[in-house]
C-alpha cells in the first residue's frame, strides 16, 4: 500500500536554512501545488504498477479520518529508520543540487546555473497577487462552501 502525501516540510527547511520566510508555504497556491504533485505521483505509481500487470485501486476511505491517518503516518516514521536526520537531509539535498546543476549544464537549450535549493529559496520571495487570491476566486465560483 502506498500513501501519497502533500508535504512542504522540506521546502520549509530549505527556506529557513537560507534565511527566507516560509509564510508563502501557508498559501492556498502552495497547498494546491502540493496536492497536484501528490496526485501526479499517485497516478504515476498506478501507471507503473499496471504496466507490470498489477491491479490498483485508490482508497478514498483514507479521508474518512484524516487526522488518524496523519497520526499513524507520523508514528510509523518516528519508529523506523526511514526518518531522515537533518544531516542526511542536507547531504541528500547537496547531491540533488549537484544533479540539478549538471542537468542544467548539459541541456542544449535554456541552459542556466542554478540549484534545486536556490530555486526553492527564491520561490519564498514570490507572492503573485492573483495566485494569492486563488482561494477567494474558487469560493466565489462555488467550489468551497464549508
Amino acid at each position: 500500500m502506498f500513501v501519497i502525501t502533500a508535504d512542504l516540510h522540506r521546502n520549509a527547511e530549505i527556506a529557513q536554512e537560507k534565511g527566507k520566510s516560509t509564510e508563502v508555504l501557508g498559501s492556498f497556491d502552495y497547498c494546491l501545488r502540493s496536492f497536484s504533485d501528490a496526485f501526479i505521483s499517485a497516478q504515476n505509481i498506478v501507471i507503473a504498477a499496471e504496466s507490470m500487470g498489477l491491479g490498483t485501486v485508490y482508497l478514498g476511505s483514507i479521508l474518512n479520518d484524516a487526522q488518524a491517518v496523519i497520526d499513524l503516518i507520523y508514528c510509523i516514521f518516528q519508529n523506523t529508520l526511514f526518518l531522515l536526520s537533518a544531516e542526511r537531509l542536507v547531504h541528500n539535498l547537496e547531491n540533488y543540487d549537484q544533479t540539478v546543476s549538471q542537468y542544467y549544464d548539459l541541456r542544449s537549450k535554456n541552459r542556466r546555473i542554478d540549484t534545486f535549493t536556490n530555486q526553492i529559496a527564491k520561490a519564498m520571495d514570490k507572492h503573485p497577487e492573483k495566485r494569492m487570491s486563488m482561494l477567494d476566486v474558487l469560493k466565489s465560483q462555488g467550489f468551497i462552501q464549508y
